[in-house]
């Protein structure tokens, strides 16, 4: 049977969900940046890179491991639930503890209360319902859309009303912590499968063997992507890294959005069809082109109208992240052509083939972003992140021909 119906079904649930979600992030940070400070921004930065980092390098990709499988059986799904569970708390209890380390890293004491009310995130994350991943792999994606919606809209009442209170870092905190209690509250409601607590080490050695290539990608992907932002914010401080990654958001926004949304929809598509190599390669390069043209459209329109659109949504103090702004949205159209490609390996279970690009996309960033930062400030941070995605793409490109 064909899957372009499951496609257009899909696109037509998950991209509606994405772009209404999408749409009132970008307002809640058009909102924010209103009532907040850079520094409140930037100081709600260096929370995410320090819990994402430690939920990087302690996932094993159970997604794309329970998607890929053929049968996944609810004793499976129940392993990969309590295993979750285990690392939200070791998550919790890492961030804790590093917590002074980290606030004297970036040179900020008030990070360390922060970073405690903060790991209270993974542990709740930890709980949410894996129903919600078998929905995907059964291309039921009207009830994923749906609890998409009602988190987003549960985060934006709560940050920008925290923000219009508090007036501080405090505000995206609490609206962080509301979606994630959403997440977990609406994950048993969308989804009829109910886990139980249960171990079984043959399963349990089944993600971690398939798993292990991800954790490599996803921390290399990590270092690719979030190096430049620690670097950012303890060599200029944390208000440029609040201009910083304000701009990254804003580039990335529109530009992947298209993206990530066909790879949500494409990796279970691309897991039923994967043996049928011509199948593959006409649903790959078709979705490629579209996202990537439209892609780059909007950063061509987001490139000359940069100053004028950050002036009047965010305001005057806001305009330091005009030029690496420009840049940034360079690099998300070649980031949206990676989106789509990650999703084509993922389906035949190759992980190693996007860790070694994100590998070599660090050891390139690494090289660059002191020398270029020290001279461009923010704007050298974005063409170190530009560069290290240009120089070893053309070599992504090679891999996904031999693939196909």
């Amino acid at each position: 049977m064909g899957y372009k119906k499951d496609v257009f079904a899909g696109l037509t649930w998950l991209g509606g969900a994405r772009g209404f979600s999408r749409g009132l992030a970008f307002l809640k940070n058009i909102l924010a940046a209103r009532l907040l400070s850079p520094r409140d921004f930037g100081q709600f930065g260096a929370i995410l890179l320090v819990t994402s980092l430690f939920e990087i390098v302690t996932t094993f990709g159970l997604r794309p491991i329970i998607i890929q499988e053929k049968k996944v059986s609810k004793e499976f799904l129940s392993t990969t639930w309590t295993f979750s569970i285990i690392r939200g708390g070791l998550i919790a209890l890492a961030v804790i503890l590093a917590s002074p380390l980290i606030s004297s890293f970036f040179d900020d004491p008030d990070l360390t209360f922060l970073l405690m009310v903060v790991a209270l995130a993974p542990l709740i994350k930890g709980f949410i319902n894996p129903g919600i991943i078998l929905l995907q792999k059964e291309l039921e994606f009207s009830r994923v859309g749906v609890l998409r919606v009602l988190v987003s809209s549960i985060e934006f009442l709560s940050t920008v009303g925290a923000a219009l209170i508090l007036g501080n870092a405090w505000a995206l905190l609490f609206g962080f912590l509301m979606a994630a209690l959403a997440e977990l509250g609406l994950s048993f409601i969308v989804s009829s499968y109910r886990p139980r607590l249960r171990l079984k080490v043959e399963e349990l050695r089944l993600v971690f063997q398939r798993g292990r290539w991800l954790v490599s990608s996803n921390i290399f992907n990590y270092s690719a992507t979030q190096g430049d932002d620690i670097i950012v914010g303890r060599l200029l401080g944390l208000q440029s890294l609040g201009f910083y990654q304000l701009a990254y958001r804003l580039a990335n926004l529109p530009l992947t959005e298209i993206a990530e949304v066909l790879s949500q929809v494409t990796l279970p598509i691309y897991s039923k069809i994967s043996g049928d190599t011509k199948r593959l390669k006409r649903a790959f390069l078709k979705t490629t082109f579209y996202s990537t043209l439209l892609s780059s459209l909007a950063a061509i329109l987001l490139i000359v109208f940069a100053q004028p659109l950050v002036k009047f949504l965010l305001g005057e103090k806001w305009l330091p992240m005009v030029p690496p702004l420009r840049i940034l949205a360079v690099f998300a159209v070649l980031r949206s052509i990676l989106e789509n490609v990650r999703p084509l390996f993922f389906s035949r279970g190759d992980f190693k083939t996007i860790a070694l690009f994100d590998a070599a996309r660090t050891a390139i960033l690494i090289a660059l972003i002191l020398p270029l930062i020290s001279r461009y400030q923010t704007s050298g941070a974005a063409a170190a992140v530009l560069i290290s995605m240009a120089v070893i793409f053309p070599w992504l490109v090679i891999k996904v021909k031999k693939s196909l």
